[in-house]
């Protein structure tokens, strides 16, 4: 069996496997008005022919109809008509009843490869490769064209626009900083990445402030929803599989979806549908010749569809119903049948190859161990000597290196996983005290666990934070435990990983400073990593857990309002107002009289001005019982 005959075969099954999910969803959306439950089925169908298609051959199982055998060199199906087709379903049948049954000469020998015969895999395999780098090439090429073209776009920090945006944000509850910039470049307003919104420069001159409200909002919708992220994937699958046209068909109605879904997250936020219809009316005349490209979202790009959103807009009402829930069930179940029912294509031996069965042996996919766990028995070390014993532990695989700190007794305390995921433990999982056998403390006790991808791996790949009595799986890795730990070595140990990575994980290290007890001890590691990191989301992660630290709320209080004014991005100054209002919230003294002083400063940011005076109007947040 060839590479291209096994790739020829998987390229045939996603091609069956989506024609037959995307069919369903698209002929199902002419009788669904939901657009939530239209977004669910297409995302589902798209992303999901990809998993039906694949999942089959690494598990190990044969669906429900059966595999269609393409044959190497010619690719052919074992289903037509003749001799030799029926003594390959023959044996395949004995193969799976667990008896042999012997072909006669005349059967084998009509078996044979025909002369001259023309190996399709190898001549469609490189053809497909070829056209999918070049598509994909297109799309990176007019993405790095539009970027070009915003190169000198510059972050807006005066005027009402920052307030606006911090206002929505509030309103929404979207956490995550959003840069907001202008360029004359810019077409129309549109969403990029995860966390920045783009608008042309006339946007502050042709728009009134109600409709600069609609407008923030809706690319704050976007942004929420992931619509750019999942536009940006769906248009690479659209470009690998360039074959399904009906990919293309599913990604216009997901764009479609999209902007209605953000239309409506937008007004419901807003209240002024008439707004947002007027807002898209007027931007739609800015529409010019440079458009958006493909897996992008742009506010108003002109056409029917922008005609049909001004309609839809004028006669708004609120969505009702569980579209939402009926449509994510039908997508788990529509999978499912496929998945397990719909038959795939699998390569068999060549023509000329005889023996008593041809049939693909079924295997089981092997059951994950348990993890594995060592634990520091050796004398007293400090943290340091005890990490260099992890390190050269002569274990394969990945290997998860944790110790344990007296952590902070607060709910919002930075428990959590980063990259890589695990499943999630059941319900047999034992807890992580139990299974490094540490006893217990009067105080709470925090784990520390940090991951590396093979035996000579020095730069971390993944980070968990859980209390100790929590439960735990690592999917069958390795852990090494290295045992208690103070606080002193434990923030010591995080800044020399922060050191040796530039990943986004240096954002999850720097969320665990503030997971320690002694409050001061974190604070002043905070304070040292916010003078030298130059990374604003890494600033951002450790600014966000500052204020939730207990017994240092004055210390915590001076480095926020310092922050105000001397760090040099303005999404990190915004989040120290942010801050600031936490700890006015939990009634620490002079909090509020640093927030009025922020407010009343002529020479700051408008947008840290702005943050200032909302904090001091807006009422506490309630907290989760």
């Amino acid at each position: 069996m060839s590479a291209a005959t096994g790739l020829a075969a998987w390229l045939a099954t996603y091609a069956l496997h989506s024609t037959i999910l995307l069919g369903v969803v698209w002929i199902a959306t002419y009788w669904i008005t939901s657009d939530r439950a239209r977004e669910i089925l297409w995302k589902a169908a798209i992303t999901g022919s990809f998993l039906t298609s694949t999942i089959p051959a690494f598990a190990g199982f044969t669906p429900l109809v059966g595999e269609w055998k393409v044959r190497a060199p010619d690719a052919s199906i074992e289903s037509s008509a003749g001799p030799s087709s029926r003594t390959a379903a023959s044996l395949d049948a004995g193969a799976a009843a667990g008896t042999s049954i012997q072909p006669s000469p005349p059967e084998i020998a009509s078996s044979a490869q025909p002369a001259g015969i023309i190996d399709w895999a190898r001549i469609l395999v490189p053809a497909w490769l070829l056209i999918a780098f070049t598509l994909v090439g297109r799309l990176v090429f007019n993405h790095r064209r539009l970027f070009h073209a915003l190169r000198d776009r510059t972050t807006i920090t005066d005027g009402d626009l920052p307030g606006m945006l911090a206002e929505l944000r509030r309103r929404a509850a979207v956490w995550t900083p959003v840069r907001l910039t202008s360029s004359p470049a810019c077409p129309t307003p549109v969403a990029l990445g995860r966390r920045e919104i783009c608008v042309p420069s006339r946007f502050i001159v042709d728009l009134d402030k109600d409709q600069q409200r609609s407008a923030l909002a809706h690319e704050l919708a976007h942004l929420d929803r992931r619509d750019p992220l999942w536009q940006l994937a769906v248009s690479l699958i659209d470009s690998v599989f360039f074959f399904q046209p009906l990919n293309r068909i599913g990604r216009v109605k997901l764009r479609t979806a999209a902007e209605n879904l953000s239309d409506d997250w937008a007004v419901r936020q807003t209240g002024t549908p008439l707004s947002l219809a007027r807002c898209l009316t007027q931007i739609g005349s800015w529409v010019g010749t440079a458009p958006v490209p493909d897996g992008m979202l742009a506010m108003a790009e002109g056409g029917s569809p922008l005609v049909q959103r001004i309609e839809r807009l004028a006669e708004w009402r609120s969505a009702t119903g569980r579209q939402g829930l009926l449509a994510a069930v039908t997508s788990v179940f529509l999978l499912g049948a496929v998945g397990f029912s719909a038959p795939v294509f699998s390569s068999a031996p060549p023509f000329g190859v005889t023996g008593a069965s041809t049939a693909m042996t079924t295997q089981r996919p092997q059951v994950q161990s348990p993890d594995s766990v060592i634990v520091y028995r050796g004398p007293a070390a400090s943290l340091e000597e005890r990490w260099r014993w992890a390190m050269n532990q002569p274990v394969r695989g990945r290997r998860w290196i944790g110790w344990s700190v007296d952590a902070i007794d607060a709910r919002e305390a930075p428990m959590r996983s980063g990259v890589p995921r695990v499943p999630t433990p059941d319900a047999s999982a034992p807890t992580l005290r139990a299974l490094v056998g540490e006893r217990a403390s009067p105080g709470r006790r925090a784990a520390i666990i940090v991951a590396f991808d093979g035996a000579g791996a020095r730069e971390p790949s993944g980070a968990r934070f859980q209390p100790l009595d929590d439960q735990i799986y690592l999917g069958g890795d390795n852990l090494l435990w290295l045992g208690a730990s103070d606080g002193t070595q434990s923030l010591s140990r995080l800044k020399s990983l922060m050191a040796s990575t530039q990943s986004v994980l240096r954002s999850e290290l720097a969320a665990a400073l503030s997971l320690h007890a002694d409050s001061r001890q974190s604070i002043a590691a905070t304070a040292a990593l916010l003078r030298t990191e130059s990374d604003p989301d890494v600033r951002n992660e450790a600014v966000q857990w500052l204020a939730r630290l207990q017994g240092g709320d004055r210390e915590a209080m001076a480095l926020l309002e310092s922050l105000t004014t001397s760090d040099r991005d303005p999404s990190v100054r915004v989040e120290a107002v942010d801050g600031l209002r936490l700890l006015m919230h939990r009634g620490q003294a002079g909090a509020r009289e640093a927030l009025v002083r922020i407010a009343d400063r002529s020479n700051a940011d408008m947008s840290v001005r702005s943050e200032a005076m909302q904090a001091l109007t807006r009422q506490p947040p309630r907290i989760r019982k």
